[in-house]
């Protein structure tokens, strides 16, 4: 195996196996991810991911699955979506809880490593003109006053439309927020904040367009913000999906992308036409490398910028990306 392809794909798939469309029972999706961590593609798999309000449904698992496990289930979980005006501060704490009630059951077989929530509807428009950075630190304090484990919070961006200048702004806002955490604010347990990219669901509309995701990798880059991906990328190069009658992203367009634009410096128009290439034969892994069309990145420069630029995607399947990993002689 190519060091760049494993540089590339190293625990780059969370999965999440009860949401749709694979919409797996919790049983089956925990089962799953059991023995995806002792098969020989094990060194792919990242995260298991939950919702806060089903990890009590866990249990059971706690003297079977987890207590025969050699090293630790790996969580990240979801909290409830819950804005301004709403009661948000009480939302959050009450999944915290269920969080360090689950903790304190397992003990050291389980580690919640992350948490996942969701950003405003309109944000960074919220509030009628109030700092749209308040959010984020009310719940950055919540987290670090629960006190549960260190953890990396994923903050899911809304839709936010290309070319109006909406998401730049909204990354360099929450880039400030990152800022002040990193550069030493005294958070022990609310750690190196970043964002969320959905790139697909269940419906067409939830897509983003190719100029979306471009301008949302472009923005993470300048700002020096992490980023993750969830949903819709479960095939390494965007296709047309006839049964969801849908263009779907690839993974290596994606993570390609960043990946090349951080080494290259890239430009939009150039990041934009990796995201829509849909040649399979135009990503090439060679022993030591990533290319695409001329422009490379050697296996330090992958491993670099997977650490500090796009870290992961959530799939609700692990075995159709390995499946397609393997038709292509890749595994």
């Amino acid at each position: 195996m190519q060091h760049a392809f494993r540089a590339f794909m190293e625990q780059i798939i969370d999965y999440a196996g009860i949401f749709p469309p694979a919409s797996l029972s919790l049983e089956a999706s925990i089962h799953n991810y059991a023995r995806y961590r002792t098969g020989p593609e094990a060194w792919m798999l990242g995260r298991f991911i939950c919702p806060a309000g089903r990890l009590d449904d866990l249990s059971s698992y706690g003297e079977t699955l987890f207590a025969e496990a050699g090293e630790p289930f790996r969580f990240s979980v979801l909290i409830r979506p819950a804005f301004p005006p709403d009661p948000y501060r009480a939302a959050v704490k009450e999944d915290l809880q269920k969080i360090a009630a689950f903790v304190e059951r397992h003990g050291d077989r389980v580690r919640v490593e992350a948490l996942e929530l969701k950003l405003p509807p309109k944000w960074p428009e919220i509030l009628d003109g109030a700092d749209p950075g308040k959010f984020l630190d009310e719940v950055a304090e919540v987290i670090e006053q629960a006190r549960i484990a260190p953890v990396q919070p994923f903050y899911e961006l809304p839709p936010l439309k290309a070319g109006t200048g909406m998401i730049p702004r909204a990354v360099e806002i929450f880039a400030a927020h990152r800022q002040e955490v990193v550069a030493g604010s005294g958070s022990q347990y609310y750690r190196s904040p970043a964002l969320k990219l959905r790139c697909g669901g269940v419906e067409p509309h939830l897509y983003p367009t190719s100029a979306q995701v471009a301008e949302v990798i472009l923005s993470c880059r300048d700002a020096a913000v992490p980023l993750k991906a969830t949903a819709g990328l479960h095939h390494p190069v965007r296709h047309y999906n006839a049964d969801a009658k849908v263009t779907m992203h690839g993974f290596f367009n994606v993570f390609g992308a960043a990946i090349l634009a951080a080494v290259h410096s890239l430009e939009a128009s150039t990041v934009q036409e990796i995201i829509e290439d849909e040649h399979p034969k135009h990503f090439q892994f060679e022993a030591n490398s990533f290319q695409w069309r001329g422009f490379s990145a050697n296996t330090e420069q992958i491993s670099r910028y997977r650490r500090e630029l796009m870290l992961s995607f959530g799939s609700c399947s692990f075995e159709e990306p390995r499946d397609d990993l393997r038709a292509l002689g890749l595994l």
